[in-house]
């Protein structure tokens, strides 16, 4: 349908409906509707597009007098209704004997059109000679819709549908040359454009679709109506009045209105789909497209740009649009702001769909940046809706936390990359780790203590608040687990089967260890560990097992990953080192990890995985709290220098400040020392005695049997706490009695046996690794294999524990295993479990 046109088009004129005076439109006759000639059999269309509001009424008084018999042509013709240069001129009439104007405007061989006897209406005084001003109200119209009128039979008044402004004209709407079917009594008229290159064309895309058909009493017609407004949107309008007809005509009527419909359709429906790229003409465009495209993710974007550009170039509408807007982008990445500023002036808006117009919005709130305009960002940013694409949302998060940095809100600009975090991977991720790291870096430490006490304990900032103050040498208080239900319970299926809640076992595992480095006796501790719980496990439970060697640096043990990745491994263990940790915490991984330490960078494992460790930490804010929950108040810190007990301290001193007591001194041992008096004496100065008095120790148990007696020579009376490298491993009351007195905590496998665990007192004789101070890797190997199948249930359920070798095991939503550890004292040299301290619950069958 044509909607919209430049100028009247050619079409059957119905009774009354030209404009008889030159110069304005007069009215149509009978005032408000078209009279019809008696006993004219023949249904009668009007198209009144938009005339001029003002001269509506003038031209029907005007138009009254047309009514009447008129003395039809005299022969039937196609080609010859369209007289030379009539588009052209606008002022050719149609041929009548009174119209002087259409006569010159004929050619010497056309005759004219005439309906030999058919006693039907013909057109009276067609000299509309004041219809001069079709041009100017063309050029003065608004966006209207296409108005049909039906005029009934015998005299009865045909109805005028609302119409805005417009040229009077009937039927003249046809631009796509649709065939227009006219039947009367007896004879067929049709007329079929010529296409003739000298006619005029609207700029406006459509179909107009006129169709009636004969029948026994007043004829059936469809019209259909598919226009294009000014947005894109397309709109279908189908006016049906049905009577009696031939079941053939009927039939081929359908058909006609079917395809019309379809290709008005086609023809009204946008270029730029939302979230694919619009299709191009030629296989050559297609190529060209490509190989932007290639240069694009070469790094070429120079190169890449300039074809884009030409891409546009060459093409129209919303196509063109498209590449433009990866031109842009192209420049955004090659960090050519002013550049993406021109190039989307060039774009039209309204021509984009849905991703393409969220990403012309996101550059528009780059160029806002660029242009330190942080409110008009932020503007953008809330009009956007990206949540159809999780790439959107990702810029979208991106953007938000550059603006919220930029109007000097940085806790929260931090807030939002660490939401953006766990979506990213690669490159990506490493750049806004470094930007949350730097936003972070910022804000001043007491602000960072306070912020962070506010957060939720599953708050996706709280890692990298702890890894910021790390990075300054400080430490936070940490939220310490409080499981109160065991995993393993029971239950019973709908078959009437019984499985452990949450028990998801893998098929094969992989377990990366640093066997020929120089941790391979470590590393020989947890392996000899884990194969003693996997020998363990039931025959048809085991999973298939495969170990490998991750080297020495982190590409080894990247390497390593992939190998066994590529073996078929559903679950990999490992690696050992943070720095190898670190590393394959930055690829993308296929399957999931479960890493036997935590990573240098203190970031939080990929979705999916988990991380283990023994960390030094854990003890310290353990110990902390274990002084508070004695009623200590006041300590002092006596630590070796060493990286993990530096970190123990740390931990232990933010756990003890938060809980309301006061560190009065802290020293470090030198390793050559074997004279701590001056070293004591600067430590608890200040410790005062009683109750309310504590020492906290961080050292290795050679220091440690020097250190103990020292204190009692120095008359502290203070009560003890050290964390778990104050002892062996192995008892030695010989050695250990001048520790008499010291309360640690430990892996309780060391003390006891734990249910569902291999005895060490049964496995020590057998395997050397699972002495000294391997016992404690030994039982960290064991609880890495038992926490395989509960890995998954305990991340959604961090009210649950395991009941390990190493303690109760928990994991948060981040993906962290924490230890609760437990307590034991030496007395008379050898370490006695704390009464009630040790978790003796056995663990429910598997």
């Amino acid at each position: 349908m044509q909607g919209f046109e430049g100028r009247a088009k050619h079409g059957l004129e119905a009774l009354g409906e030209l404009a008889r005076k030159h110069g304005f439109a007069l009215r149509t006759e009978n005032r408000d509707h078209v009279g019809q000639c008696l006993d004219d059999a023949m249904t009668r269309f009007v198209e009144d597009q938009r005339a001029r509001l003002v001269g509506e009424h003038t031209q029907a008084l005007a138009a009254c007098r047309c009514l009447g018999w008129k003395k039809t042509l005299e022969h039937e013709t196609i080609a010859g209704q369209t007289r030379h240069r009539q588009c052209g001129d606008c002022r050719t009439r149609a041929g009548h004997r009174r119209d002087l104007t259409g006569r010159f405007a004929r050619r010497a061989h056309q005759t004219k059109a005439r309906i030999a006897d058919e006693r039907s209406a013909g057109i009276r005084n067609q000299g509309d000679f004041l219809a001069g001003k079709q041009a100017r109200n063309d050029a003065l119209r608004l966006f209207t819709l296409v108005v049909f009128v039906q005029g009934k039979q015998w005299r009865m008044r045909a109805k005028l549908g609302q119409q805005r402004r417009t040229v009077a004209r009937v039927l003249g709407g046809n631009q796509c040359n649709a065939c227009k079917h006219f039947f009367r009594a007896r004879r067929e008229i049709a007329e079929i454009a010529d296409r003739r290159g000298h006619h005029p064309q609207a700029s406006w895309s459509g179909i107009h679709v006129a169709i009636s058909t004969p029948g026994t009493g007043p004829r059936s017609a469809i019209i259909a109506a598919i226009a294009t407004r000014a947005n894109g949107e397309a709109m279908i309008d189908i006016q049906h009045t049905s009577q009696p007809g031939p079941t053939r005509l009927r039939s081929i009527l359908r058909r006609l209105c079917m395809i019309a419909l379809a290709l008005g359709i086609a023809a009204c429906t946008p270029a730029g789909d939302s979230n694919v790229r619009p299709e191009v003409d030629t296989a050559a465009a297609h190529a060209e497209a490509a190989q932007a495209d290639q240069l694009f993710a070469q790094g070429r974007l120079d190169e890449a740009a300039a074809a884009y550009r030409q891409l546009a170039d060459s093409e129209r509408g919303a196509v063109a649009d498209h590449y433009r807007l990866r031109a842009a982008e192209t420049l955004r990445d090659n960090g050519e702001i002013e550049a993406v500023a021109t190039e989307l002036e060039d774009i039209r808006r309204r021509r984009l769909r849905g991703e393409d117009l969220a990403r012309f919005d996101l550059l528009q709130v780059e160029i806002a940046l660029h242009r330190r305009d942080p409110a008009r960002a932020e503007a953008l940013l809330d009009a956007i809706d990206a949540e159809a694409s999780p790439a959107l949302h990702m810029r979208v998060l991106e953007l938000r936390a550059r603006s919220q940095l930029a109007r000097g809100d940085a806790f929260t600009a931090a807030h939002t990359r660490a939401q953006l975090d766990r979506d990213l991977q690669g490159l990506d991720r490493d750049h806004n780790r470094k930007e949350l790291l730097a936003t972070l870096a910022t804000i001043n430490v007491q602000t960072l203590r306070d912020r962070f006490a506010a957060l939720a304990p599953d708050d996706p900032l709280r890692p990298w608040i702890e890894q910021a103050m790390r990075k300054q040498g400080q430490a936070l208080p940490r939220t310490l687990p409080q499981p109160s239900r065991q995993i393993g319970t029971i239950d019973a299926n709908a078959g009437g089967n019984s499985r452990a809640e949450g028990y998801h076992p893998p098929q094969r595992v992989a377990l990366l260890l640093p066997l020929s480095a120089q941790f391979a006796s470590v590393a020989a501790s947890i392996r000899d560990g884990f194969m003693t719980a996997w020998s363990a496990e039931a025959v048809e439970r085991r999973p298939q097992l495969r170990i490998y060697d991750s080297g020495k640096t982190p590409q080894d043990a990247i390497a390593a990953y992939r190998k066994a990745v590529a073996e078929g491994a559903d679950r990999v263990v490992g690696p050992l080192l943070r720095e190898a940790v670190g590393a394959l915490f930055h690829e993308v991984l296929e399957v999931p990890v479960l890493a036997l330490n935590h990573p240098d960078t203190g970031e939080v494992p990929p979705p999916g995985s988990s991380e283990y460790g023994l960390l030094p930490e854990t003890e310290g804010a353990q110990v902390a709290e274990r002084m508070l929950a004695r009623g200590i108040t006041r300590s002092a810190i006596i630590g070796a220098q060493a990286d993990w007990s530096e970190r123990a301290a740390r931990a232990f001193r933010a756990q003890f400040e938060a809980g309301g007591g006061a560190i009065v001194g802290q020293v470090q041992l030198g390793d050559k020392d074997i004279n701590y008096a001056k070293s004591i004496a600067q430590a608890t100065a200040s410790l005062g005695e009683g109750s309310e008095a504590g020492v906290f120790i961080s050292v290795r148990p050679q220091q440690g049997r020097l250190l103990v007696p020292q204190l009692r020579a120095a008359r502290i009376k203070a009560a003890l706490f050290a964390t778990s490298h104050i002892y062996a491993g192995d008892a030695n009351a010989m050695l250990d009695r001048d520790l008499d007195g010291v309360e640690f905590c430990d892996a309780p496998w060391l003390f006891g046996p734990i249910a569902g665990r291999p005895d060490r007192s049964l496995v020590g004789p057998q395997i050397d690794s699972a002495n000294g101070a391997g016992g404690r890797l030994f039982a960290f190997g064991m609880d890495a294999y038992a926490l395989l199948p509960y890995l998954d249930w305990l991340g959604a359920h961090p009210d649950a524990y395991l009941n390990g070798a190493t303690g109760q095991l928990t994991v948060d939503r981040f993906g962290r295993v924490h230890r609760l550890v437990d307590w034991a004292r030496f007395d008379n040299g050898l370490a006695m479990p704390v009464v009630g301290a040790l978790e003796s619950t056995p663990v429910p069958a598997q």
